[in-house]
This record gives structure tokens, C-alpha cells and sequence, in this order.
């Protein structure tokens, strides 16, 4: 039993720390190493709980604070996460939201599908995300970002909460 809680400490460890280093050097992937460090969570609490519980009542009061301190941190993080739209209404720029990446294409997508627009030309990161949602590339449309400042009629706007992330120009190009 004990070897076998050393090497699943051993394999979560090295996970972490092998993780870690390449994150100093280039963006790693989670989902790499998500499944080793998942081993080492019911470790984590079954040390505390043993730990917890071989103290006297008196002396787990730096215990309790912490597992508190914990939940509270958990609790805190799922809600941003959950209601992670709801921070644009405190970030001056929109793009410097955490999860603006994963934003903004679907909702392009459907806007531009509802003008009738299935095709446009656009940065490679936006067109891919684009193709996901049915919007393909071609050159008889071109969508260019715009800032926040700049609108036009032709401009499709990208709100959430009614503050605007998100403005691009829709630009038809006409050949003869």
C-alpha cells in the first residue's frame, strides 16, 4: 500500500515539476499533464485528513483555517470562472479578458450568418475559429477588427452585458 501511494506521489510530482519548468519557456498544454497531477489530489486530501485528525481538537484550529482558506479560494474561482462574462463590465480593454480567445467567435459567426454573410476573409486565428461555426474563407467578403472607437454601418459589434468587446468591419468586395 505504502509503495503504491509513493510512486502516484512520485509520478503527480515529477508531472508538476516537469510542467512547470516548460512553462517557463513556452505555453504547455494542460491536458498533457492534467491526468498525472489528478492522481495526486485524493493524496493531497487524504494527508490532510490524516494530519487533521491525529491533532488534539486544540491544535487543529491551523488546520481548519486552512481547509476553510481553501474552499473559500475554490468557491471564489469557480464563480469567476462562471461568470467570467461579467468581468467585461470592469476591464477597460476587452482583450486583456482571460478568456477573450474563447469569446467572441461564435457570436461573429451568428451575427454575420443573420446578414447573410457565410464567407469572409480574415486573420488566419479568427478564420479558423470562424469555420468552426459554418463561416468559411473566401475573397468576396473581408472582415477587418476594428477598435472600440471606430464603428461604421457596415461594423458588427460583439457585446456582453451590453459592453461592446468586440467591433469588426464587414467590407463586400465587387468583382467584374
Amino acid at each position: 500500500m505504502t509503495k503504491d501511494i509513493d510512486i502516484l506521489w512520485f509520478i503527480s510530482t515529477v508531472a508538476f515539476i516537469f510542467s512547470l519548468l516548460l512553462s517557463f519557456r513556452q505555453r504547455v498544454e494542460l491536458e498533457h499533464f492534467a491526468p498525472y497531477l489528478i492522481l495526486a489530489l485524493p493524496l493531497v486530501a487524504q494527508t490532510f485528513y490524516h494530519s487533521y485528525r491525529v491533532r488534539l481538537k486544540m491544535f487543529r484550529t491551523k488546520y481548519r483555517i486552512a481547509f476553510v482558506l481553501s474552499l473559500i479560494l475554490l468557491l471564489l474561482n469557480y464563480l469567476v470562472v462562471f461568470f467570467n462574462k461579467e468581468l467585461y463590465l470592469f476591464i477597460d480593454n476587452p482583450q486583456k479578458h482571460f478568456a477573450y480567445n474563447m469569446h467572441v467567435a461564435k457570436e461573429l459567426a451568428d451575427e454575420l450568418k443573420s446578414r447573410g454573410i457565410i464567407c469572409v476573409n480574415t486573420e488566419t486565428k479568427m478564420s479558423n475559429r470562424l469555420r468552426f461555426y459554418g463561416v468559411t474563407n473566401c475573397n468576396v467578403n473581408i472582415l477587418l477588427e476594428k477598435t472600440l472607437k471606430q464603428q461604421s454601418k457596415n461594423s458588427v459589434t460583439i457585446s456582453y452585458r451590453n459592453r461592446a468587446v468586440y467591433i469588426g468591419d464587414v467590407t463586400e468586395i465587387y468583382t467584374n
